[in-house]
């Protein structure tokens, strides 16, 4: 696949993964982290011991009801019925860059691993375990589980996983997320129950990349099978219909590799476009589960005594982006002033109802690698010095590219705070297509709002936007620092957990020093559920953990 071919590719699922109030693209239609009952095994250590299914189990719940949960013992079947506002395109697992349809594959797929609450361990799913097999750590040895059957019957298998990892690398697939899987070389088939990954240099990341691979029945495919409106995995539940427009019924799978999950005995996932539609179907028990209620109905929501909700921080990220190509951009001191003169909290207001955290770099404030030092307060006299400093004591005229839709507030806001510098913004909603062409190819814009998917390992976003290579480097106006350049490098290589730390935090010393893009906003989302409802879990990379859910009534 060509390189530009590639970023127009990436910027697409960028694209998707903000428009639509953000981070629910790609459909039809127009936390509180808790500790899990599992012992997580980390990519060092699960060589070592075999996870059991015990280990593997997860009950996660809601703060509120954590210790109530404890002493409960869960009940075993019923029906389930949870609310989404739109509807999937289709439900192939390999090419989903959407919010939705991830979500909704959850019940069907397990991958190899996924990240504990935390987002510091690996939890083994499909991966029994895993080791590097050379010094270099260009070659991870995958062991697959044992006895674990895909919904047709079919064996759980390394050429299975091999398989479906390839279906996604595979140029003639053109897969919307093969651009984050370049740096491996090839699957290789070590043995039956065995894969080796064969990297082109030493990635840490690629555990943290693996974990949004789901692992597709390979008789499935190659029996004509069509994933896109039939998915075949080895989840917790197995696909039984999709009434178009209406919803997608699941019902439990009978083999699941996990002892007595899951719990229910069928998932009604219904398509219901209007918010007060599926709020009057809650309150009425008609649902169970809405996933993304109004922020403006959260404190109503909070005080119904039949009701819970479960606060959760997504790995959404909301930016403005500078391009420094253009003057006076190209100036580190009028990117400071601009970066001071941001009213953070207003787009956490506009965005998510004051709900959101406020952000100042692509990652959660819990991570390890996060470093307090970094949070500042807005000033304006500070940035009218400085402006100064630059030979512009009057300001200037610069452009705003906001996207059409909702979230073009933020091109308002980002002229509002700007006039208090003295600084012009002159907005423009561009349609996506137009929006698109421009950031990556003739690079027609000064600055624009943004947002994109961030991720538990902090390699991905510098990678693709700080890296003078990176594939959405053109969205900062090709803006690149040489010793970003080698701290990146540097990091993706490094595996010791204290040296990371090291590497990534003097990475975005330089970063918040040099302001290409300026962090405003993480997205959240408060799921509510009726208190029957036990065991629910979203992760902040959209994971919802439907085997653990049950009904107490």
């Amino acid at each position: 696949m060509k390189s530009e071919t590639l970023k127009k590719i990436l910027l697409v699922v960028v694209v998707i993964a903000l428009i639509g109030s953000i981070f629910i693209g790609g459909c039809k239609s127009e936390a509180t982290d808790e500790k899990s009952s599992e012992e997580t095994a980390t990519e060092e250590t699960a060589s070592e011991e075999t996870a059991t299914e015990e280990t593997a189990t997860e009950e996660t719940t809601t703060e509120e009801t954590a210790t109530e949960e404890t002493t409960m013992e869960p009940k075993m079947g019923g029906s389930f019925s949870v609310a989404f506002d739109s509807e999937p395109i289709d439900l192939d697992p390999h090419f989903m860059v959407a919010a939705v349809p991830m979500s909704i594959n959850h019940l069907f797929y397990d991958t190899l691993f996924h990240w504990n609450n935390e987002y510091t361990d690996l939890v083994p799913m499909i991966a029994e375990s895993w080791e590097w097999v050379d010094d270099e750590k260009l070659n991870l040895k995958i062991n697959i589980r044992e006895g674990m059957k895909f919904h047709d019957g079919s064996m759980v298998n390394a050429e299975a996983v091999k398989y479906s990892i390839d279906r996604i690398l595979d140029p003639a697939n053109a897969s919307p997320v093969a651009g984050f899987f370049t740096s491996i070389e090839e699957i290789i088939l070590n043995d039956e129950m065995s894969i080796i990954v064969k990297l082109k240099v030493p990635w840490f990341g690629v555990f943290d990349r693996l974990t949004t691979v789901p692992i597709a029945s390979q008789k499935a495919i190659e029996d004509g099978v069509d994933l896109k409106t039939n998915p075949v995995g080895s989840g917790p539940f197995v696909f039984d219909s999709w009434e178009e427009g209406l919803y997608i019924k699941a019902v439990k799978f009978d083999d699941y590799f996990m002892e007595d999950k899951p719990y229910l005995d069928e998932i009604t996932v219904k398509f219901i476009s209007e918010y007060s539609t599926q709020k009057s179907s809650l309150l009425t028990e008609d649902i169970d589960l809405i996933v993304w209620p109004s922020s403006s109905d959260y404190e109503s929501l909070k005080a119904n005594e039949d009701l819970e909700l479960f606060y959760v921080d997504l790995w959404g990220m909301t930016y403005i982006n500078l391009n420094a190509k253009v003057e006076p951009l190209g100036d580190k001191r009028v990117r400071q002033a601009i970066a001071l003169c941001v009213d953070r909290p207003a787009y956490n207001d506009a965005l998510y109802a004051g709900l959101g955290q406020i952000i100042y770099v692509p990652m959660l404030k819990t991570q390890e690698y996060y470093n307090p030092d970094w949070e500042y307060e807005r000033d304006i006299e500070k940035a009218k010095e400085l402006l100064a400093e630059a030979g512009y004591p009057d300001g200037f005229e610069i452009g705003i590219m906001a996207l059409k839709g909702p979230d073009a507030i933020m091109g308002e806001i980002l002229a509002s705070n700007l006039a208090e510098i003295g600084i012009k913004g002159i907005i423009e909603v561009v349609e996506v297509p137009e929006a698109l062409h421009r950031l990556m190819n003739t690079q027609e814009f000064d600055i624009s709002a943004l947002g994109d998917l961030a991720s538990a390992d902090p390699d991905l976003f510098p990678t693709k936007y700080l890296l003078s290579d990176g594939s959405m480097n053109n969205l900062v106006g090709n803006w690149s620092v040489e010793e970003v350049d080698n701290l990146i490098v540097e990091g993706r290589k490094e595996f010791d957990p204290e040296k990371r730390v090291e590497i990534y935090q003097k990475l975005y010393d330089i970063f918040l020093d040099e302001n290409p893009m300026i962090f405003v906003a993480q997205a959240l989302r408060h799921p509510v559920f009726n208190k029957y409802v036990k065991g629910f879990y979203m992760a902040g990379d959209y994971r919802y953990d439907w085997k653990s859910i049950w009904l107490d009534k």
